[in-house]
């Protein structure tokens, strides 16, 4: 707790995660299989059908109908369909960097149990209704699920901590997540915690594995998919409310940082997650 009463993990956001992409997909070995690709999500995978792979710092986990699974983020992976698998998924953010950091320690897949994954399996086969036209008791339900994974997989890996020096960026994060849509200055966020803009990019990339710049960038580009997967907004609505004022220069942003247009968004509802 900071001296304003805030605890780590109190950062007045709306849900607890921001879920980007999501829904069944039919991943085939020919467009699926991937190898040292970069992940910057946690990753909720609930196989149906078929087999796969997930592997990272040369730990494979076999993807089992039956079974789910925690794949954490800001990791490199490789995965593979051997040769076909169904699943429910979700790609989703914690609205908490400091729970996030804590989700990278993980360093690992989490594997939850077949009573688990049972209890879970109203909600899970769900996921394809979700993201095509949320309601609020569903909507209520995911995030109700992602809590229960997440706290059970931290609850069994004591050793993944949020790295020590992110308690002192607490205030600076707080600011970030408040003017996330801005895009403040790096002066302005380093003088919340009184250093320069040199030592906070330091402290920041020590504590997050990734950039200021990067962070807040993926903070507006994960509540912007949000925004579209609910589909109640178009592309320039969508762009508008995530600080963009040009369209099109959201969207040449969106396809650098995903790989595909905003539009194509909806179109992913079915694909296999990337």
């Amino acid at each position: 707790m900071d001296e304003d009463g805030k605890t780590l993990y109190d950062l007045d956001m709306e849900v607890p995660f921001f879920i980007s992409q999501g829904g069944r997909a039919h991943c085939r070995a020919a467009t699926w299989n991937a190898e040292g690709i970069w992940n910057d999500v946690v990753k909720f995978y609930a196989p149906v059908a078929g087999r796969g792979w997930v592997e990272l710092e040369h730990r494979r986990t076999w993807l089992r109908p039956g079974r789910a699974y925690l794949i954490p983020p800001h990791v490199r992976l490789s995965q593979a369909a051997t040769p076909d698998l169904t699943v429910d998924w979700l790609h989703f953010a914690p609205s908490s960097p400091l729970l996030d950091a804590q989700l990278a320690a993980l360093q690992r897949v989490y594997e939850f149990p077949r009573e688990q994954t049972a209890r879970w399996l109203p909600t899970s086969a769900r996921l394809a209704a979700y993201v095509g036209a949320p309601t609020p008791g569903l909507s209520c339900r995911v995030q109700g699920l992602l809590l229960d994974a997440v706290g059970l997989a931290l609850e069994t890996e004591p050793a993944a901590v949020a790295p020590s020096g992110a308690a002192r960026l607490l205030p600076a994060i707080q600011y970030m997540d408040d003017h996330v849509m801005r895009a403040p200055p790096l002066a302005a966020i380093a003088r919340r915690i009184s250093c320069s803009p040199e030592h906070f990019h330091r402290l920041f990339v020590a504590s997050f594995h990734v950039t200021p710049f990067l962070y807040l960038l993926s903070r507006r580009l994960a509540r912007a998919c949000q925004l579209l997967t609910e589909g109640a907004m178009s592309v320039k609505e969508v762009a508008a409310a995530c600080g963009y004022n040009d369209p099109y220069y959201f969207s040449r942003v969106f396809r650098r940082h995903y790989g595909y247009p905003p539009r194509d968004l909806r179109r992913q509802r079915g694909a296999p997650p990337p």
